[in-house]
Formats: structure tokens, C-alpha cells, sequence
């Protein structure tokens, strides 16, 4: 214990004896610098603080990050399986309609052979009336009963579906009128009228027809003075023989359509004619009908 006691009085001692030999100046100096050493020490552990804090809060962060992901990884896994079962279900839908569209497709090619076969029944039958009709038509030829000296100067021919009667305009009408009738007009226009009435399905066109002689200014041109021609007849057939104005039509040809040459006087007085154009209404119609079928093939 008096050891101790001696090295403590030694070591006082000393530095009693070390700091009487340092100037105030030294140690201020000494001091300074320790101050700065200590605050630099202070400073550094200070920022070694700020670096810790900020990297324990990367880690949180990171921490937090990581749960997110984990999370985002679970979601997606779910939406997985979700479309997993979404693309099975559309699979059986998509196998069920195609099913059910093959089956479908079966029943309208059966119907389309059914259709076929009835379209070409239609089509037979179609040919079957038009023949008849035609036939009818041509034998009608037969009943136009005029006088030896009145048929030379008409002239009948049958063409497919229809009966052309051309009767000179000489035999209808006085000199060159339009609406004064020649007294064998009569004979003609009650053949043509018996003609109509033993079937109201025929139909009547009357067309006017002229030469391409230079007489017909006053009355409008060649073709008005046909159509006058033509009109008029039509009139008398309404007015005087009860024909149906809907089953007459009534048009003028002027000098479009000769039979002869306009270069003879024989030719031209061919030519000056009426001509009666009878068809049957079911024929046409059924003609009409089989051509827009043949056009929307």
C-alpha cells in the first residue's frame, strides 16, 4: 500500500515537473489541437450515425420491397390459375359450337339440295306453262276469221310467246288521219276483239308504223302520227268493244322498224302498217321470273 501511495506522489509529482516546463503558448496550442482532433472524431461519428440510420432504413425499405413482391408474386400466380381455368372453359365452348355449327352446316346443306331440287322443278314447270301458253297462243292464229280480201292485206305470224298481227294502215284508216276510221276497220278491230276476250289473259300492244317519206310534219313527225294512229285505235277497242284499258298499250314506231325497203312504193305502202303485238300476262310474267333467276345465279 505505501508502494502504491509513493508511485501515485511520483506520477503527480512528474506532471507537476512535465507542466512547469510547457509554456501557456504550447499548451493552448496542444489544446487546440486536441479540441480539433476530438471534434473531428465527433463529426466522423456522427456521419458513421447518419449512414447507419440511412441503411437501416434501405433495409427497411428493402424489407417492406421484398413483402410487396412476394405479394405481387401471389397475385399473379392466382391470375394464373384463373386464366388456366378461363382458356379450359373456353376450350369446351369453342369445341360445343363448333359442334353445334357443323351439325348446323349439315341441316343447311341438306336444305340447300332440297332447295335445288325444288328450284328445279320450279324451272320444269316454268318451261311446262310458257310451252302451253305458247301453243295456245300460236293455235289463236287460227280463230282470226277475216274476209279472203281483208286477210291479204293482213299478214299473222307467231313468234315465241307471242301473236304479231300487221294489218296495212290503208286498211284502218282514210287517206292519211289518224282517227277516221275505213269502214273494214271494223271487221279487223272485232276479230282482234274476239281474239282478247276468249282469254283475259292476254294483252294487247298496238304499234303505229310509217315510211320514211317526208309527209308527216304537220302532225308532229313520223312517230307522233304513228302513236296518234295507235291511240286511237286502243280508244275505239276500250270505248266500243268493252276491252280493258289496262290490258291495252299503245305506242308509235314511226319509221324505225320497216318491213320492206323505203325505196319502192310497194315498199313504203308495206311499211305504212299497224301492228298487234298479243302476249299472254303469265307468260311474260314467268319469263320475267326465270331470267332473274337465271341472272342472280
Amino acid at each position: 500500500m505505501i508502494r502504491f501511495f509513493k508511485t501515485i506522489l511520483f506520477m503527480v509529482t512528474a506532471g507537476v515537473l512535465a507542466y512547469g516546463c510547457i509554456s501557456p503558448r504550447q499548451m493552448d496550442k496542444r489544446l487546440q489541437q486536441k479540441e480539433s482532433s476530438l471534434t473531428a472524431v465527433r463529426d466522423s461519428f456522427h456521419r458513421q450515425l447518419m449512414v447507419t440510420d440511412s441503411l437501416e432504413k434501405r433495409l427497411l425499405m428493402s424489407k417492406g420491397g421484398n413483402e410487396m413482391l412476394l405479394i405481387a408474386q401471389q397475385q399473379l400466380q392466382d391470375r394464373l390459375l384463373q386464366l388456366d381455368d378461363e382458356v379450359e372453359r373456353l376450350n369446351g365452348n369453342l369445341s360445343s359450337s363448333q359442334n353445334h355449327l357443323g351439325q348446323q352446316r349439315k341441316q343447311l346443306e341438306g336444305r340447300n339440295r332440297d332447295l335445288g331440287q325444288q328450284l328445279t322443278n320450279l324451272r320444269a314447270t316454268y318451261r311446262e306453262i310458257i310451252e302451253n301458253y305458247e301453243n295456245k297462243l300460236s293455235s289463236l292464229a287460227d280463230t282470226v276469221a277475216l274476209d279472203s280480201l281483208l286477210s291479204s292485206r293482213v299478214s299473222i305470224r307467231s313468234r315465241a310467246g307471242s301473236l304479231s298481227l300487221n294489218a296495212d294502215a290503208g286498211l284502218l284508216f282514210r287517206g292519211a288521219t289518224t282517227s277516221r276510221f275505213s269502214p273494214e276497220a271494223e271487221e279487223v278491230l272485232e276479230s282482234i276483239s274476239r281474239l282478247l276476250e276468249s282469254d283475259p289473259l292476254l294483252e294487247l300492244t298496238i304499234i303505229g308504223h310509217t315510211d320514211n317519206q317526208n309527209r308527216y310534219s304537220q302532225q308532229g313527225g313520223a312517230r307522233a302520227f304513228s302513236a296518234q294512229r295507235a291511240v286511237s285505235i286502243a280508244d275505239e277497242l276500250t270505248n266500243r268493244y268493252d276491252l280493258g284499258a289496262n290490258r291495252i298499250t299503245a305506242a308509235g314506231a314511226g319509221a324505225a322498224k320497216p318491213l320492206e325497203s323505203n325505196a319502192t312504193e310497194a315498199g313504203q305502202k308495206a311499211n305504212r302498217r299497224i301492228e298487234f303485238l298479243i302476249t299472254n300476262s303469265v307468260v311474260n310474267l314467268l319469263r320475267s321470273l326465270k331470267k332473274a333467276g337465271e341472272d342472280r345465279e
